[in-house]
């Protein structure tokens, strides 16, 4: 669902960027479209450096000004100037850390699922931690977390601990497999695999899948659709040598 424009309000630009992040991971299935989600990372970085920096609060740690397209600037000295001293030392680290990550994952010419999940991933645990610093209205960010058609956080994380757990998996280079495009429902996880030529549809049939949303249970799934996959697929021919 798409948030509708709101030009009096900074936010709606991110919350919308944020919208079309997990519509496209969903339907992607190139390295160009991969890459194209990191790239669209960097516009909703932008968007959310401006709705968060002020000029005449946060000033540069490095001595130069931001300009208006500079997010990892203006959003180093929010970091510097909302989460001083060493009672938030973690928070900072944090902070960066989310920040670099989405920054890094957008220059991967080779971006496949797991980077462009984890970049949005970064990308949104980014917006949601400085929506919290700047002090945005609590109602708004309900309504936001509430609205139609939105996932909850729970499935969401679940859905980047999924494309981890398939980037990771063994049979994926075992077996020269790919993993284009995933495809959810409330009560099944569906993947497509792929061989050279050959492609077929893995099914797991769980309610609420993403419940826990846990790293054990992201693995249990994937391992039912790998071996499920790997049975579909037509056997690897062996050549007499």
């Amino acid at each position: 669902m798409t948030v509708p424009s709101d030009h009096s309000n900074p936010w709606s630009r991110v919350d919308r960027g944020i919208d079309d992040l997990r519509t496209r991971l969903g339907s992607a299935a190139t390295e160009e479209q991969f890459q194209g989600i990191g790239l669209l990372c960097r516009e909703v970085l932008i968007s959310l450096a401006q709705a968060i920096y002020d000029p005449n609060r946060h000033g540069a740690t490095d001595g130069v000004a931001p300009s208006q397209t500079d997010a990892k600037r203006m959003l180093d000295a929010s970091i510097a100037t909302e989460l001083g001293g060493s009672s938030n030392e973690e928070l900072r680290a944090y902070a960066r850390a989310a920040v670099k990550l989405a920054v890094a994952l957008q220059h991967r010419r080779t971006a496949q699922l797991c980077d462009a999940a984890l970049s949005v991933e970064a990308t949104t645990s980014a917006a949601n931690l400085f929506g919290l610093l700047s002090g945005r209205p609590e109602g708004e960010s309900r309504a936001l977390a509430n609205r139609p058609g939105r996932d909850s956080p729970e499935r969401e994380y679940m859905v980047v601990l999924l494309a981890y757990a398939v980037d990771k998996h063994p049979l994926m280079r075992m077996a020269n497999l790919l993993a284009p495009k995933f495809h959810f429902s409330d009560t099944q996880v569906r993947l497509v695999v792929q061989r050279g030529d050959d492609k077929v549809t893995a099914t797991a049939n769980r309610h609420r899948w993403w419940h826990p949303a846990t790293r054990s249970n992201a693995e249990a799934i994937v391992e039912q659709l790998m071996v499920q996959a790997l049975a579909l697929l037509p056997p690897i021919e062996k050549f007499a040598l």
